[in-house]
């Protein structure tokens, strides 16, 4: 079959490439700040309760969350849209715990919604409506709280020592470093999880043919036998796949999910 174009020029297809990305990139701004503003939220709700932990602010997202979700034939919250909607707002969670820790450089703001300038919360609290209306809460950080050198370029330096609007990779990176004990790698990055030497998984088949034996091996029986050591390598695998399936789900997170919750 021939494919026919919708359009009558290849630079009419340009101008529609060209908007179509810039909505793309406005959504993925768009479902930034709401992230940020949930993570402000949640971070001034937990400053109320007893307990700050990460487990107590998942928990008290997942009992607001409970409250807009849709609910089922016995009137009880849906459990998958719930379970969907607490890993949209995974990222969220962990900005709220940097958010609470003063030594990890990140912290609340605002800034003009034309702009990435932060704007303290008493300038926000000075301004008329007209002028509240242009702005946004905001996270900001401040790199060299989490990292003393940073790459730019080919050179690396030292981190300076200002606020910038962190990315949600930044915002997991110095989630790890700060409450993950992550190490270090050459003052800018994390240190990669050390890997086995001689063969092993480079690709997503590779992976899924040592999966096929692995699952055998166990629908065999195999774990029964295991002593308590090995036992706790293979929980230590499961709870790897479950992080990993998370932030999966964290990165393709919609918008529209986080709305109902900010």
């Amino acid at each position: 079959m021939t494919y026919v174009s919708t359009v009558k020029t290849q630079e009419q297809a340009f101008n529609n490439i060209k908007a179509g990305l810039r909505t793309l990139k406005t959504h993925d701004e768009s479902r930034t700040r709401i992230m940020s503003a949930l993570a402000i939220s949640l971070a001034d709700a937990m400053s109320f309760a007893t307990e700050q932990g990460f487990a107590a602010c998942t928990e008290m997202l997942r009992d607001v969350v409970k409250t807009v979700v849709a609910r089922n034939e016995k009137n009880e919250p849906d459990a998958g849209e719930t379970r969907k909607l607490m890993s949209s707002a995974g990222d969220a969670v962990k900005a709220a715990m940097l958010l609470l820790d003063a030594k990890s450089g990140v912290i609340a703001g605002f800034r003009r919604n034309d702009g990435r300038e932060y704007i303290s919360a008493e300038q926000f609290a000075g301004m008329n409506k007209q002028q509240a209306d242009r702005h946004s809460p905001e996270l900001f950080w401040n790199r060299a709280a989490t990292f003393p050198k940073q790459k730019i370029g080919q050179d690396v330096v030292t981190s300076a020592n200002d606020l910038v609007i962190p990315t949600q990779e930044n915002i997991r990176d110095a989630y790890k470093v700060h409450f993950g004990n992550a190490e270090i790698m050459d003052g800018y990055k994390i240190k990669p999880a050390a890997r086995p030497e001689g063969e092993g998984i480079n690709s997503h088949s590779d992976a899924k043919r040592q999966m096929a034996f692995l699952t055998a091996w166990i629908n065999d029986g195999n774990l029964l036998v295991l002593d308590d050591k090995s036992a706790s390598q293979y929980q230590k695998l499961a709870d790897t796949i479950a992080k990993g399936l998370l932030e999966r789900d964290n990165a393709n997170s919609q918008t529209d999910e986080l709305e109902a919750v900010a």
